[in-house]
């Protein structure tokens, strides 16, 4: 398994590519769950949904990204 700090170069890319090509819902896809908590913390309003989430967190979420979209925030 990759260390962040081999993920970094990826990292930046993905940040530049975000903000280039952004519009208002995105997707980001990534190979790892720690990718992907990385870059959530690097978007600021973001939202983070995975397999691994408890049940509870995943739900918490997903009310979350449809009130987001529905309030159009």
């Amino acid at each position: 398994m990759q260390n962040l700090q081999e993920l970094e170069p990826r990292r930046e890319k993905q940040l530049k590519t975000y903000e280039q090509y952004k519009r208002k819902w995105n997707l980001i896809l990534t190979k790892s769950v720690k990718e992907s908590e990385v870059l959530s913390q690097a978007i600021k309003g973001s939202i983070l949904l995975n397999g691994t989430l408890d049940t509870k967190t995943l739900k918490t979420n997903m009310d979350l990204l449809e009130k987001s979209i529905k309030d159009d925030l």
